[in-house]
């Protein structure tokens, strides 16, 4: 068992699953084996967890479809999801044993308990050096932009890495907004 690391870790999901009781900004992640899991031929009830940033754009294309490939995804036979219907993790990893996940070619670890919301914020902005800003999970009237954008991330050098800025806001923070959607409407 190798050791994450970084303090942070990355997962990308669904913005759906932020919500409802058993969503993320209520429970906090749950360990599951879901449709996406089993699509990449893992079936292993854990949580998956990339101890770097420049794996989630990998991922994204896995389990989610790259906005180039969004008519044929060589992966698997799930639907596209745009990045205004998903939402970037970043885990708080210093108190949580996670094992490295083997034979990855991914730095990759996993987790077989819960992890408390409190541990969890949401990657709002991602400002990438060459490339501009992107946003998760928001609509945005330059979405094609931001896709190819977030596609062509895995052609930054190690050093345009280390000058990525992350905007975060706590995963809690959803609820709140939810709560204040429906003040508004009443």
């Amino acid at each position: 068992m190798n050791k994450m690391p970084s303090k942070f870790g990355y997962h990308l999901t669904e913005k759906k699953n932020l919500f409802g009781d058993d969503g993320i900004a209520q429970a906090g992640l749950i360990p599951k084996l879901g449709g996406r899991s089993q699509s990449v031929n893992d079936d292993r009830k854990a949580i998956f967890i990339s101890s770097m940033l420049k794996a989630i754009v990998v991922w994204r294309e896995r389990l989610f479809g790259s906005y180039r490939d969004r008519n044929r995804s060589p992966f698997h036979q799930l639907e596209f999801r745009p990045l205004e219907e998903l939402v970037l993790l970043r885990i708080n990893c210093e108190n949580h044993n996670l094992v490295e996940t083997p034979l990855s070619r991914l730095p990759e670890f996993t987790y077989e308990q819960n992890i408390s919301p409190q541990d969890i914020e949401i990657v709002t902005e991602i400002e990438i050096p060459r490339l501009g800003v992107i946003t998760i999970g928001k609509e945005s009237s330059n979405t094609d932009a931001m896709e190819i954008v977030f596609d062509d991330m895995y052609l930054l050098s190690e050093e345009e890495w280390e000058k990525v800025i992350l905007r975060t806001s706590p995963v809690t923070s959803v609820l709140e907004n939810v709560k204040m959607d429906d003040k508004e409407k009443d």
